[in-house]
């Protein structure tokens, strides 16, 4: 239980006293872990435990093990909400950068664009190849990505002396949601691109 200090199953039990006498400790109590007699309704034991704080009018909080999990569910489930939530806004702003990045590309490309277009070049292959290419660069960046999150986790739990473990659909699901951004964001220059006018693009040149 991260709640506690202790292992339970790898702890040591002394008296208070004898405690006491070792570490010359001030007699401060700050947790106290009770476990119930066998065939005992822990539930039971819990209310007669908070009803003898509440007796002797203390302000100690009384947990039970249910309760112990339920919260770690809950901070568990606020993670993951705080985690996603920041992935997505990673995402959003790589999408972004993918969708500029695409953009300005055109802008200078209008030449070569048009040409394609004067020469036969029909809508649906100009966005193809629009689409492709900010595609392949996601794919490049999100490849990178988890090379690199691999190689700092790897690194901080060799430093740390934990034994590295790789959860591969986490990182497939990482590659995966970085190639559909730049497939997504690169939609909208694929559509600025198809729709140049081939007069105005060779005209400009």
């Amino acid at each position: 239980n991260p709640l506690l200090p202790f292992d339970i199953n790898n702890a040591l039990f002394i008296p208070i006293k004898a405690d006491r006498r070792l570490v010359n400790s001030t007699g401060y109590i700050s947790n106290i872990a009770i476990r119930a007699r066998e065939h005992h309704d822990p539930i039971q034991a819990l209310s007669d435990v908070s009803n003898h704080f509440r007796q002797i009018k203390s302000s100690a909080q009384v947990m039970g093990a249910l309760q112990l999990i339920d919260n770690m569910k809950q901070q568990g489930q606020l993670f993951k909400w705080l985690l996603g939530g920041i992935a997505a806004i990673s995402l959003l702003v790589g999408g972004i950068g993918i969708m500029n990045a695409m953009l300005a590309d055109i802008s200078d490309r209008k030449t070569g664009i048009g040409l394609r277009i004067a020469i036969g070049a029909d809508r649906f292959s100009i966005m193809a190849m629009i689409v492709t290419e900010s595609t392949l660069l996601a794919f490049i960046g999100g490849g990178a990505g988890v090379l690199l999150g691999l190689g700092i986790s790897t690194a901080f739990a060799w430093f740390s002396g934990w034994t590295p473990q790789i959860f591969v659909p986490a990182a497939c699901l990482g590659f995966g949601m970085s190639v559909v951004t730049g497939l997504f964001f690169g939609i909208y220059p694929a559509l600025r691109a198809s729709a140049l006018s081939p007069i105005e693009t060779l005209r400009s040149e």
